[in-house]
């Protein structure tokens, strides 16, 4: 390949191809490379955060808390919905293809012979950019790609860390059971720094590293807790109206910016600047968007804690008439543990398989959910023939709900041509109003291709 000349798709399959496997833990390939560029060390405070759900929403609320007091900030998420751009963004705006090839092609001539996943050479380009920006940028927030310990962001050193839920899912590489998971996020942890941990996040293991590391430990329920419409951190109290984000990520990220604002920088109270959280959804985060007059959600749910918090989203709705389940997930999930909150709820899955070498063939996906007792399932050669054909059935008060892997719902979503793809600001975008408790976006006159 040329790599003066060599577009960003090309770049990215060719860095699909630089490790023979697509999961492969360890530090060691990343420490090498990344310190013969000198890319491992930065000036400015690093928030790196862990978990089983809710990182990506944690890492966009935080970075719009702080591009909100002004502070300038690089973020860098996994995996993205329509483009890859998404995933490594400064000051909010993803960067153009020609910066990510440049930095690509750094990490090519720093690797040599050294074979880096598709992660670790990505990982890399992001700290590259970074790096390029390290005068330009006040603080830089990383979200962990799988568990934590092994995991290739784990190679920098974080001045704060946030572990937002510790729940059932890579169970291959984490252990299967909770106190293990638990202590492979709690791998990301740092000699004495402050840690903030979700109520969820309190497992024994994890506990007892915080303890051994002397860190300074922040608990949701305990110091720190959004309940009716109040935050409150200690003495501080914040009023909140009009907060469409996910509750847990909002309490997180506003007790992280309290500690930032503590002992890095100085920041704005944030009663002056929460009212920017005000009327903000996140893309592919019980995204709701009316076509045809249909209700559609479209949810990444692709593990069991995340379907258990969909199914009690979807529960609050007031549904007169069918819920449609279109659904795709990767191979080495857990299928059964991700329908078994739904079935109950769900009265027709549409199914059908994602483009992804790692993705449930269709026939995986009806055993499973016969395995599980549920009887209305239609299956389709791909997710978007599925989508389109549930589309095709629904009547007036039924709600379709697409969930499962981000490459499901970015599919789906992808194959609304009308759909607005533009992703800024770590995908959060504002809604004007909620009829029906649906945002404003609307697409109608859609016609669908069996």
């Amino acid at each position: 390949m040329d790599t003066k000349r060599a577009s960003l798709q090309q770049w990215l399959e060719y860095i699909e191809q630089a490790h023979p496997k697509t999961i492969d833990l360890g530090l060691n390939r990343i420490t090498e490379v990344g310190s013969r560029g000198s890319l491992l060390n930065f000036t400015v405070p690093v928030v790196t955060v862990a978990g089983t759900n809710g990182k990506g929403s944690t890492v966009a609320t935080l970075a719009k808390l702080l591009l909100a007091a002004g502070k300038r900030v690089g973020t860098y998420t996994s995996p993205h919905l329509y483009h890859f751009s998404e995933r490594i963004q400064i000051n909010g705006q993803c960067l153009q293809d020609e910066q990510l090839c440049e930095a690509f092609t750094q990490i090519e001539v720093l690797r040599e012979k050294t074979q880096l996943t598709f992660f670790e050479f990505t990982t890399l380009a992001a700290f590259s950019i970074f790096q390029k920006h390290k005068l330009g940028l006040d603080i830089i927030i990383l979200e962990v790609g799988l568990g934590g310990r092994q995991d290739a962001v784990n190679v920098i050193n974080p001045d704060l860390a946030i572990i937002t839920s510790i729940g059932y899912d890579h169970q291959e590489y984490l252990g299967q059971t909770l106190d293990s998971i638990a202590y492979e996020k709690a791998g990301i942890l740092r000699e004495g720094i402050p840690v903030i941990l979700s109520h969820e996040a309190q497992m024994a293991s994890l506990l007892e590293q915080t303890e051994t590391l002397h860190n300074t430990l922040y608990v949701e329920a305990k110091d720190f807790e959004y309940n009716n419409d109040e935050w409150r951190f200690g003495e501080k109290v914040v009023k909140l109206t009009n907060i469409y984000l996910p509750p847990n990520s909002v309490s997180l990220a506003m007790a992280a910016y309290t500690i930032l604002g503590e002992r890095f920088f100085s920041l704005a109270e944030l009663n002056m600047i929460a009212p920017d959280l005000e009327k903000i959804m996140m893309k592919g985060r019980f995204e709701q968007v009316i076509v045809n007059k249909t209700l559609i959600i479209f949810d990444v749910a692709h593990n069991p804690q995340g379907a258990k918090w969909l199914a009690s989203k979807v529960k609050s709705l007031f549904c007169q008439g069918k819920i449609y389940a279109v659904w795709s997930s990767l191979a080495d999930k857990d299928l059964s543990g991700i329908i078994e909150p739904l079935k109950e709820i769900v009265d027709v899955w549409c199914v059908g398989a994602i483009c992804q070498t790692r993705a449930a063939t269709k026939e995986s996906l009806c055993k499973t959910l016969t395995q599980n007792k549920v009887s209305e399932v239609c299956a389709f050669p791909t997710i978007t023939k599925a989508f389109h054909s549930t589309m095709e059935m629904v009547q007036a008060e039924d709600i379709v709900v697409v969930f499962g892997s981000f490459y499901a719902v970015s599919e789906v979503m992808e194959s609304l041509s009308s759909f607005e793809r533009e992703f800024q600001n770590n995908g959060l975008y504002k809604v004007d109003s909620r009829p029906s408790d649906a945002n404003s976006f609307a697409i109608s006159g859609v016609t669908w291709k069996s």
